[in-house]
């Protein structure tokens, strides 16, 4: 039989014991609650006042200052270089970037909804769309705040994104080389049983680049910054974006510098270029080369903004310390007709476009240089280049100078190495006098060639079938008689030619204060494959032989000052007015240890080199002769093979009698180098005495 009333009994207790535990969570809520609002009151007892005076606090943020950069000055002290202060409107990397970045998109959309609202995707998406319309009206709005029109705004924020990629692809690619490493090395050893290092190699090849690292790319710091759009901003634009900072989101005007160069392109080589950094960084020439002295200190600027971003007050906290200037040994009168005689020849030559260079795409070089010091009073170029366009932030031309098949950017009078042909023989004749046992009076009888009709020919043969006859040293260096060095290189041999080339400066820097200068190539003359056609080919400037107009400039300068070898400078001073003479405080080019020539080969050569001008016979005299200025000096016409036109060739100094001024010109596929590089000599040593460097 149930009994009803024991059942009963049993289930009120059991109703008593499960209300038990709720009860006491109950408690342990309510305790928890009453620990919190304790806490709240206590905090706002304690620190409430402080913690709204905090929330009310100005955001204070700490900005670099860029410096000016120091000034480039010619050698009359005239600026070729100097920056000025601009008012720079800037944009944050993540308004411009396009497609927008995710994560940017959805942070900006998730902080305009509220709390309940985030978690509804749908405004999410709605609120991402509206944020995207914003920034393409922003980006219209600043356009027309800095006149320019759509694509060109368009194409601005382009080539910011571009640069931030390539930089951002560049540190990603070598973090994960650098991971990649050390997951290699986390491998099994090299005395690992065999079964386990087959196993990790076989990982290794499976295992994908892209996978093998697993962390996030990195976020470089010009993702995080803002970038110019447009520099020189208008007074009444300043003031839009300053007194309404709310219209204008990611939007700052800053102060910056752009550098000015005053005579555009002129000696834009030897000058440079700097990147359009908010910080500029010198890339090329002078401007890399002198980067820590010019680039100065930058400073420290204090700002304060309310919690919606707007701007209360800028403070400086340290000045930005301007850069040195420099005081350079460039002539701007000489310079500037070099490079107008080089333009000349490019354009009215046999070199546009004509059937000697079908391509158009040659260049021209011309350094001048004082025979005692190594100063450089001119290293021209054509094809040049506007230096502002890369360094403006405002400028967008770098790309297609690049991209130009004629290389404006190649700076041809120290980094073009040609072989130089007759111009050469100098050195030859040096190795020959220098080696011992010959007599540089002792005639050659020259028929024209040397063995054979059909090769080893002097020019004068090619053209009227005959020889020089009887040749002497001096005749030879004055006619062009290639038979004379072939015939007597056969018995010196290639490395005694090769030494000496070596010994003069080829195939090495000159040392010059200009980046990435070329070092040329002298060949190596000794071994079972250098042959004696090799020697013969050497002998007048052929062969593998490979120099710079700065390098032959330097070796004329050589035999002009008694046989040392000076070091090419074009900065005088760093910060210091040097005097006239290159005095005490100046960089003053030391000479280097060269070789110490003979008085009697000095002065055999220098009566060929001089009479290469100055005789009816020499190659020089009909379009470099100048009656009351002497000068001496070897043409060369340097052949190049494949169809194209020689390379054209002049060298020397003058005055012949007391040289001051050393000259390399070179005309790239110019043809004849008494005919093409002999009057660009000719009418620059004309300006060099009108300037009084001859004096």
């Amino acid at each position: 039989m149930i009994d009803w009333r024991t059942i009963t009994a049993a289930g009120s207790a059991t109703t008593v014991d499960g209300a038990l535990p709720l009860r006491r969570l109950r408690l342990v809520v309510l305790v928890g609650l009453g620990v919190v609002m304790l806490r709240i009151m206590a905090l706002e007892l304690s620190s409430g006042a402080q913690q709204r005076d905090e929330a009310a606090r100005p955001i204070v943020r700490t900005v670099r200052t860029a410096p000016m950069r120091g000034r480039i000055l010619a050698a009359d002290g005239s600026v070729l270089v100097r920056d000025e202060p601009i008012q720079a409107l800037v944009l944050h990397y993540r308004w411009l970037e396009q497609p927008a970045n995710d994560r940017w998109l959805r942070t900006q959309a998730r902080a305009r909804l509220k709390r309940d609202q985030r978690r509804n995707p749908e405004r999410v998406e709605l609120e991402k769309q509206r944020v995207l319309a914003e920034r393409d009206d922003l980006h219209a709005r600043i356009a027309a705040l800095c006149g320019l029109s759509a694509d060109e705004f368009a194409v601005r924020t382009a080539e910011v994104q571009q640069r931030v990629e390539r930089i951002a692809k560049r540190v990603n690619e070598q973090r994960v080389d650098r991971e990649l490493r050390d997951e290699s090395s986390r491998g099994p050893s090299s005395d690992a049983p065999w079964v386990e290092r087959l196993q990790w190699a076989a990982w290794s090849l499976l295992l994908p680049r892209e996978t093998a690292v697993a962390s996030a790319p990195i976020v470089v710091a010009e993702e995080l910054e803002h970038h110019v759009v447009h520099d020189a901003l208008a007074l009444e634009a300043i003031a839009e974006v300053e007194a309404h900072p709310e219209r204008w989101p990611g939007v700052r005007v800053e102060q910056r510098t752009r550098r000015v160069y005053e005579h555009g392109a002129l000696a834009a080589h030897v000058v440079g270029h700097t990147s359009a950094n908010a910080e500029p960084v010198g890339r090329m020439g002078l401007e890399r080369h002198y980067d820590r002295q010019l680039r100065g200190v930058p400073g420290t600027i204090e700002e304060r903004s309310d919690r919606t971003g707007r701007l209360i007050d800028r403070r400086e906290v340290n000045p930005a310390q301007p850069g040195t200037d420099l005081l350079v040994t460039l002539d701007v009168a000489l310079q500037r007709s070099a490079e107008r005689l080089l333009d000349d020849t490019l354009r009215h030559g046999a070199l546009a476009g004509g059937p000697s260079d079908p391509t158009g795409n040659a260049g021209a070089a011309v350094i001048a240089l004082d025979v005692r010091t190594g100063a450089v009073y001119c290293a021209a170029a054509a094809p040049r280049f506007e230096p502002s366009r890369f360094s403006s932030p405002d400028a967008h031309g770098g790309a297609a100078l690049l991209a130009d098949p004629r290389r404006p950017l190649f700076d041809r009078a120290t980094k073009m190495a040609l072989p130089p042909g007759s111009v050469f023989k100098a050195i030859t004749a040096i190795a020959l006098m220098e080696g011992g046992g010959f007599d540089p009076e002792e005639p050659y009888f020259c028929r024209g060639y040397l063995d054979r009709p059909d090769r080893q020919r002097c020019m004068l043969f090619r053209r009227e079938g005959i020889g020089h006859g009887d040749t002497t040293l001096t005749l030879a260096l004055m006619r062009r008689c290639n038979t004379y060095f072939f015939y007597h290189a056969t018995a010196l041999g290639g490395e005694p030619i090769a030494d000496w080339s070596r010994r003069l400066g080829l195939g090495q820097p000159t040392g010059i204060d200009l980046p990435d200068e070329a070092t040329g190539s002298v060949p190596n003359a000794t071994g079972d494959r250098w042959t004696l056609a090799d020697t013969h080919a050497l002998a007048i400037g052929q062969s593998t032989l490979a120099v710079t107009p700065l390098q032959m400039a330097r070796v004329m300068a050589a035999i002009a000052n008694g046989g040392q070898l000076v070091r090419p400078h074009v900065v005088r001073s760093i910060g210091l007015v040097a005097s006239a003479d290159e005095g005490e405080g100046s960089i003053a080019a030391a000479r280097q240890p060269a070789p110490m020539l003979r008085e009697r080969t000095l002065a055999e050569l220098r009566e060929g080199l001089e009479r290469v001008v100055n005789d009816e016979q020499g190659t020089g005299y009909r379009t470099i002769r100048i009656p009351e200025l002497p000068i001496a000096g070897k043409t060369g016409t340097a052949e190049t093979g494949r169809g194209r036109a020689d390379h054209a060739w002049f060298v020397g100094y003058a005055p012949a009698d007391e040289p001051r001024v050393a000259l390399a010109v070179v005309v790239e596929h110019g043809g004849s180098g008494a005919d093409i590089a002999g009057p660009i000599a000719k009418r620059l040593f004309m300006r060099l005495a009108e300037l009084g460097y001859l004096n």
